[in-house]
């Protein structure tokens, strides 16, 4: 009885996660009718990209690596750069994790 309960816990959770995603997905559309870079990578280093959204990836190169999301483009692409590596890396929206997907909406909400 309390497996019952726990699972059934779990997948309301889940069900509740995943509307969070869906609504957080909506209201960026709603604000990304062009592309926005939320950092010029050509300033060189400076304090404010260790405050930008990030989000990770995992290839087959390496376990993961971690992006700062510098641009969104109209399409909801994902633009990061490692800032480390001096590489960039784009990935679909649908792609981001829950918690990227809320940082890059209050990075693009700020001041409003």
């Amino acid at each position: 009885m309390a497996r019952t309960i726990t699972n059934q816990i779990i997948d309301n959770y889940y069900d509740e996660l995943s509307k969070v995603r869906i609504e957080l997905t909506d209201r960026i559309k709603d604000i990304v009718k062009e592309d926005i870079v939320i950092y010029d990578t050509s300033e060189g280093l400076d304090d404010a990209y260790y405050d930008l959204p990030t989000f990770y990836t995992i290839n087959k190169y390496s376990q993961y690596d971690t992006y700062g999301i510098v641009k969104i483009t109209k399409d909801l692409e994902i633009v990061g750069n490692s800032w480390e590596e001096g590489n960039t890396y784009t990935q679909d929206i649908t792609e981001l994790s829950t918690d990227s997907l809320y940082d890059l909406y209050i990075e693009l909400t700020k001041g409003n």
